[in-house]
């Protein structure tokens, strides 16, 4: 029964990793650096069109994931929802009737004006949300100085997506744009994302980029001491990995069809947390990412258990992954078109393609992720006792969000850490 009743509930997806740098103490008298002041906090206020915008695009989070790792060979999988929305997001406002149609549909939100909203909210308030939590979240916009920026989209860059808009002259000098734009990304990134492009393409007129940082602590860190070597059971075989370990009580826990899935807190516990997914033994792990639902995830279906958890620090970082297959998919087609964009007061017979690099990192004080996702535009003319055990020395997912809005900010597959 309980089964049967969360597959007509609708909940909350996905997620976002972050990792906090810790201190270290040593036994001499050289003094301790000063403890960084926790940030203010601002409280997220959603109004009630762009909370149910939110409600829409759940389940876009999900889907983008499933739809990469179809299109992926077998190993981790890594991506930002999210980050990719907001891209998305910007696109949409410059694209034609259909291709505008096709982004918001496959978005699952039915209003455009709404879909600005929302992004403008995410942008401004969850940076702010949680005080232990460094979140970033930037814009940017590169263009070729023979052209103009439509003035309305400029309008709308600077109110929803507050994108900063760089004017270059491309053929002058494309060493320098390259240049700035991996500086962008590795500034809004902490040096995650250090180099999106490594040369510039005479037929490029525009770049669009969103980046996004997460840096967090664990609500309740894992203790160092507890960590030792252990085996991982992968998809390429046994390999010894570092595995933590905590016993966590009154840990929110879903014992689903084929699946156990532990909800964990980051920062203040009140906003950011992830989910990690351990599907049964002897899953295959493609067919499971086909078949599984997260919205099956939500803590008001948990119950709350006492958890030994064991889990294995891991660190990686995807290379360019080309959207335009993936996108395709998933139902957007039209926008890569040439001809179809109308980012300029000029026309342009511009084609675009669509690309996503992100990396994340588990560790014991908490977890650090980022990832830049972006455009180039080429011109062509309830409650109950118990104690459980996990161990994830398997093949398992996990998903970062924000828990009121349910926006996923990453999501991930890991086979062999």
């Amino acid at each position: 029964m309980f089964l049967a009743m969360k597959r007509y509930l609708f909940g909350l997806f996905a997620l976002v990793g972050i990792m906090c740098t810790g201190c270290s103490s040593d036994d001499n008298d050289t003094p301790s650096p000063p403890v960084e002041p926790m940030a203010p906090e601002v409280p997220i206020e959603f109004s009630a069109s762009e909370l149910q915008a939110a409600r829409e695009t759940e389940n876009f989070s999900y889907a983008f994931f499933k739809a990469v790792n179809s299109n992926a060979q077998q190993g981790n999988v890594l991506v930002s929802p999210m980050n990719a929305q907001l891209l998305l997001a910007m696109v949409a406002n410059i694209a034609d009737e259909n291709g505008r149609e096709e982004i918001v549909r496959t978005l699952g939100c039915r209003d455009l004006n709404a879909l600005n909203s929302l992004c403008s909210k995410y942008m401004k308030a969850f940076p702010k949300a949680d005080g232990k939590v460094k979140m970033a979240l930037a814009n940017s916009v590169w263009h070729h100085n023979a052209f103009d920026i439509n003035p309305m989209f400029e309008q709308r860059l600077d109110e929803s997506f507050g994108a900063d808009v760089f004017k270059f002259d491309f053929s002058a000098d494309p060493q320098a744009v390259v240049d700035a734009i991996n500086k962008w990304c590795a500034g809004n990134t902490d040096n995650i994302i250090d180099r999106i492009i490594d040369q510039y393409s005479q037929d490029m007129v525009a770049l669009l980029a969103n980046a996004m940082l997460f840096k967090g602590q664990w609500s309740k860190p894992f203790d160092a001491a507890d960590t030792r070597n252990a085996t991982f059971h992968g998809s390429r075989g046994n390999t010894t990995v570092s595995m933590m370990h905590t016993n966590i009580s009154k840990s929110p826990y879903i014992e689903g069809d084929g699946y156990s899935a532990l909800n964990l807190n980051f920062g203040n516990g009140e906003v950011y947390c992830t989910w990690l997914v351990l599907p049964d033994e002897g899953t295959d792990m493609d067919a499971f990412v086909g078949s599984f639902d997260g919205t099956y995830l939500q803590l008001a279906q948990s119950q709350r258990m006492e958890v030994e958890l064991a889990l294995p620090r891991f660190k990686f970082a995807t290379g360019e992954i080309d959207l335009i297959n993936v996108l395709g998919s998933m139902g957007i087609n039209s926008i890569f078109t040439p001809g179809k964009l109308d980012l300029f007061t000029t026309p342009c017979t511009g084609k675009i393609f669509v690309s996503q690099k992100a990396s994340i990192e588990f560790n014991e004080k908490g977890a650090e992720a980022g990832a830049v996702t972006w455009a180039g535009i080429y011109d062509t003319t309830a409650p109950s006792d118990g104690k459980v055990s996990m161990s994830f020395d398997r093949p398992f997912l996990f998903f970062i969000n924000e828990r009121q809005s349910g926006a996923c900010l990453m999501a991930g597959k890991i086979t062999d850490p």
